[in-house]
């Protein structure tokens, strides 16, 4: 126990910062909307390092190698291999006044992947800016995929992501009137991150039988955030005394309270590194915050691969985001 409460202080050493913007790998805003960050709301025990703002949000080119393997790969007018998410009819009942944490719970209940997570957050600005997160594992990539299958993933990954924004949207007519975009983030069964984008609701069409038309408009209309375009990081088989993501992911859950429906965990392997992203909704109190950190950091100590990085977000009971930060290290500590 003394041993697990040394490494628990060494990595203490954390980066909390106030700031009413989510960046990073899987979420991409636009540089010049962002709001200033206030120096005096911060953990005052921990040490303070300035994240770097992503850069200005420009369009994405259009994808003409993706498109053009759609169109070749399949025979129909209408994709015959559209994943299915939806348990219920596609489409809900509006409900009052577009509550966000409701709206979420619905999604939850009819989305029918085995691996998924979904949250929501909201920047406090002026204009605002509104996100519904999907994350999610594809049994259909190989995350083994060398050459010219790692372009196939790729189109898999987006033409999933497409398809589920879709299905999403159309499943309660709330999402498009809450979210400025929906974010689709495909791992493979290893969680080695694949794709992630952004798409406005309103680019999405009203049908979930999108044709190869429609699903290359979609594509091309996505903000491309991360597209793998290199072999993944090979790690060797689980080591004996360590602990698997769903294994984990449970675990992590244990620490709040199944009624918060804004709780979300993910893992995803990139280009920048080993990352789990930890969002959950509640008090920004630094204490408070330091609690659930160490419960978080103390649950991650047996997981494999070992976690560069840990992203926390935290949010209010509205969805407004009030804390970002990052647990830098990890892997360096073992």
């Amino acid at each position: 126990m003394k041993e697990s409460n040394n490494i628990y202080q060494a990595r203490s050493h954390i980066v909390i910062i106030m700031i009413f913007i989510l960046i990073y790998s899987c979420v991409m805003i636009p540089s010049n909307d962002l709001p200033s960050t206030n120096p005096n709301q911060k953990l005052e025990t921990q040490n303070i390092q300035v994240l770097e703002l992503p850069p200005k949000w420009t369009e994405t080119s259009t994808m003409d190698q993706f498109k053009e393997v759609t169109k070749i790969s399949r025979e129909s007018d209408t994709l015959s291999k559209t994943p299915t998410i939806m348990t219920n009819s596609p489409t809900l009942t509006k409900i009052v006044d577009c509550n966000p944490n409701e709206v979420l719970s619905q999604l939850k209940e009819v989305i029918s992947i085995e691996e998924f997570v979904i949250t929501f957050n909201i920047l406090d600005m002026p204009s605002g800016y509104s996100s519904l997160v999907i994350w999610f594992v594809d049994s259909e990539i190989n995350p083994k995929a060398q050459g010219l299958e790692i372009e196939l993933n790729g189109e898999i990954a987006m033409q999933h992501a497409a398809m589920i924004s879709t299905q999403l949207n159309n499943s309660n007519k709330c999402v498009a009137s809450l979210f400025d975009v929906i974010n689709p983030i495909v791992v493979d069964s290893k969680y080695n991150g694949w794709f992630s984008g952004e798409i406005m609701p309103n680019r999405l069409p009203n049908t979930n039988q999108v044709s190869n038309e429609q699903l290359a408009t979609i594509i091309d209309a996505y903000k491309i955030v991360f597209l793998r375009d290199k072999p993944t990081t090979v790690f060797t088989s689980e080591k004996t005394g360590t602990c698997s993501w769903p294994e984990v992911h449970n675990k992590l859950h244990l620490h709040f309270s199944s009624t918060r429906e804004n709780v979300g965990f993910y893992f995803v392997l990139d280009d920048v590194g080993t990352n789990v992203w930890a969002q959950w909704d509640g008090s920004a109190d630094p204490l408070q915050v330091s609690v659930n950190l160490q419960n978080i950091i103390m649950e991650l100590e047996c997981l494999y691969p070992t976690p560069d990085q840990v992203i926390i977000i935290v949010v209010n009971g509205d969805g407004i985001l009030e804390l970002l930060g990052v647990v830098p290290g990890l892997n360096a500590s073992r």
